[in-house]
């Protein structure tokens, strides 16, 4: 089986996926609604939330980051480990640059960030399920 039909057939049967499918779509759907404040910002700070609280979740019913030292190291676990972080972290530049948006600061960085958000995002899904399965 292919990767797109085993990640379609994991998103099916894993809540968790499904859950993380809906904030990348979420994502796109804010970004898509950027010129539309009210939308745009619902969207993405569902978005936000929603994965924070996938962090959340997996940190206190697995405790992820605990199981670390015990599991096998790959370098897609690292790979993945890392695109999580680095998507957090761009969560918190967007929320900060976005409240300094709507206030009336027009920098550039929170119209620059999505082009690397969203690829990693959508590659964060899809490393996660790989990690999953492997």
């Amino acid at each position: 089986m292919n990767l797109i039909g085993s990640t379609l057939l994991h998103v099916q049967h894993h809540p968790l996926a499904i859950i993380s499918a809906f904030v990348c779509v979420l994502l796109l759907f804010g970004v898509i609604n950027r010129r539309r404040q009210a939308i745009h910002v619902s969207a993405m700070l569902s978005a936000f939330t929603i994965d924070l609280g996938l962090v959340v979740y997996l940190e206190l019913r697995r405790g992820v980051v605990e199981s670390i030292p015990h599991r096998q190291i790959t370098p897609l676990l690292v790979f993945h480990i890392l695109i999580s972080v680095i998507v957090l972290i761009l969560y918190g530049t967007q929320t900060y640059t976005g409240l300094r948006r709507i206030r009336g600061d027009r920098g550039w960085s929170h119209r620059l960030v999505p082009w690397v958000l969203l690829p990693l995002r959508m590659l964060n899904f899809v490393t996660s399920i790989m990690v999953t399965q492997g």
